[in-house]
Parts: C-alpha cells; structure tokens; sequence
C-alpha cells in the first residue's frame, strides 16, 4: 500500500516514481472538474444525472441560493435516503439536514413507465424552465445505451440560453475492460 501523492488535480494511490495508472486515478480529477462547475458556475439550477450516492448536494457553497435536482432510478433513491438518514443528514420526512442555501429535489425515474420522460420527471419536480440550469453528468453517459443518451442530450440542448453540461465519457474499450488496466 502506497500513501496518496497529492497533485493539483487531487490524490493518486501510487507513489510520485510509479508509471503505473488505472481508471481510478481519474476519478480524483474527475470529481475535482464536477466540483469546480459548481464553484464557479452562476446557475441557481443543477441537475445531477444518475445521483447515485452523489453528496453534492450537502456541501457548502458560500451560501449560495442552490437547487440540486438529484435525478436517478426510485429503489436507488431509496437506499440513498436510507444512508442519508442513518447518517443524520435526512429528517424522517425525508428532508436534508443542513446549515447552508441548498435545496435537493430527489426526480426519481422508473423504467417501467415509458410516459415518465427525464423532461417530464423534471418539470414535476419544480424546474423552472425559464432560468439557466448547469447539468452534472458524471460517470451515466458511457453506460447508457445510445438511443437513450441521445434522448437525454437533445433534451439538455433544449434547456434555456445560458445552460451548460459538465459531463464526462469513457471509450468502449475501457467500460468493456479491453484496454488491459
């Protein structure tokens, strides 16, 4: 076990002289981009595709007026909210617990209802469509077939003048494991 070399781009877990890398030294730089589009962006809005276990939400922003709008399947949802509220961080009506401007909207998805488009999940849960969103999707493109992640970018076009999308993608070749790391 190496301790972590600290760069400007976050932690890796192999030592200054090492040449060997795999995918999870992108991860540090990787979460350190998505965090700086928050920091530095000017929208009120942000949409987290595929949330997962995502805790951006709960972090400190200046007190900044924010609304994160955590998009991701229903039973991952809840055992996020399970997490969050052993942890203190949920009230039982399922609430965020915290000091600072933020606000998370949790837009659960189900992929058995066809009619439940990202569009329409997001419209229900209080979008406002006639301000600027900033779009966090880490990690959800490369795994998506593509008729449906062209779905979701046509949609993210049509957002209002001023948005933006931070996202990320990986080659075939590494999500298949064909790359040899």
């Amino acid at each position: 076990v190496y301790p972590g070399v600290r760069s400007e781009y976050g932690w890796s877990p192999h030592p200054a002289n090492s040449t060997k890398r795999t995918p999870s030294d992108l991860i540090p730089t990787r979460s350190l981009f998505f965090d700086r589009a928050i920091m530095e962006g000017v929208m009120e809005q942000i949409i987290i595709l595929g949330a997962g276990f995502d805790s951006r939400s709960y972090a400190d922003y200046g007190g900044r007026p924010l609304t994160f709008f955590e998009v991701d399947f229903a039973d991952m949802q809840e055992a996020k909210l399970e997490v969050l509220k052993a942890a203190g961080y949920m009230s039982e009506d399922n609430q965020p617990v915290t000091s600072h401007n933020v606000r998370t909207v949790y837009v659960p998805l189900d992929p058995e209802d066809p009619e439940l488009t990202l569009e329409k999940a997001l419209i229900k849960a209080g979008l406002n469509l006639d301000a600027p969103v900033l779009t966090i999707w880490e990690g959800g493109y490369s795994y998506m077939p593509p008729v449906e992640a062209y779905r979701y970018v046509r949609l993210l076009a049509s957002l209002p003048r001023g948005s933006s999308v931070a996202m990320d993608f990986l080659s075939w070749a590494l999500v298949e494991g064909e790359l040899g790391w």
